[in-house]
């Protein structure tokens, strides 16, 4: 399977969800059993437009949907930062960032220090938390020897540290368990315990694109034009750690009701 590219048990999972907004949005009263009223748009990659079949598959069953693209890449709707549209200012998306650590993000990645060796326990199979000095000295590189800084780098805002590292090695674990692969030899691969480990990455996650005026990035939107609320949904869809689809992290496809 190919870098970035929707798996089969990821169309599956995508499949299940867009069951649940069929029955969610009948309720509402916004699709009928055999409408196929729904409008579908997916940005120019492999995972997307998978994404957007996978969707349909489950919301308009039966149904033979146009999956809609802008006429050339980058699209506006999920990646405005690279046209003109909406040019990244990035000096003020580092300074929204700094502010959030208070200029400091060394302080702010030793109060990760916890989770972050919650997860390297985990990836190097560690008797116990925190690994010993021993059992890190077996691998080349650690998470600790990243260094921390802040910077713009090509035109972007840029963070370097330990516990922001984790990002590329989690997605990697959270894939590859999702989609079913082995872990011969492992300890402790669950969703519990990988959903544990994976608190240092949600904390990286936050301080990158959940900050106040750096949040505007490419994402992913589900979105029906509802003037009315239901008070019962149907029960939300349980995965054993949250929706892990395509061969590292991607936008989804778009989707607007009727």
């Amino acid at each position: 399977m190919p870098a970035g590219h929707l798996t089969a048990n990821g169309a599956t999972l995508v499949t299940m969800l867009g069951g649940w907004y069929a029955a969610y949005y009948r309720q509402l009263g916004l699709l009928g059993a055999s409408d196929c009223a729904v409008y579908y748009w997916a940005n120019h990659t492999q995972r997307t437009e998978a994404t957007a079949t996978a969707l349909a598959a489950g919301l308009t069953p039966g149904c033979a949907p146009a999956i809609h693209q802008s006429a050339a890449a980058p699209d506006p709707l999920f990646e405005a930062p690279q046209t003109p549209l909406a040019p990244l200012d990035a000096p003020r998306m580092l300074a929204a960032i700094s502010a959030r650590v208070d200029g400091d993000l060394a302080a702010w990645d030793a109060r990760q220090t916890p989770d972050r060796d919650r997860f390297e326990a985990l990836m190097l199979q560690c008797r116990r938390i925190p690994c010993a000095s021993a059992e890190r000295a077996k691998v080349q590189r650690r998470l600790g020897d990243t260094p921390i800084a802040m910077r713009i780098d090509g035109g972007k805002p840029d963070l370097t540290s330990p516990s922001l590292q984790v990002a590329g090695i989690a997605e990697s674990l959270v894939m590859a368990y999702a989609d079913g692969l082995a872990f011969d030899g492992w300890r402790g691969i669950d969703a519990a315990t990988i959903g544990r480990a994976l608190v240092v990455h949600g904390a990286g996650i936050d301080l990158r694109t959940r900050t106040l005026r750096s949040a505007a990035r490419p994402a992913a939107i589900s979105r029906c034009g509802c003037s009315r609320r239901s008070s019962a949904a149907p029960a939300s869809p349980r995965w054993p750690i949250r929706s892990a689809t395509a061969r590292r992290s991607s936008s989804s496809a778009a989707m607007t009701g009727r």
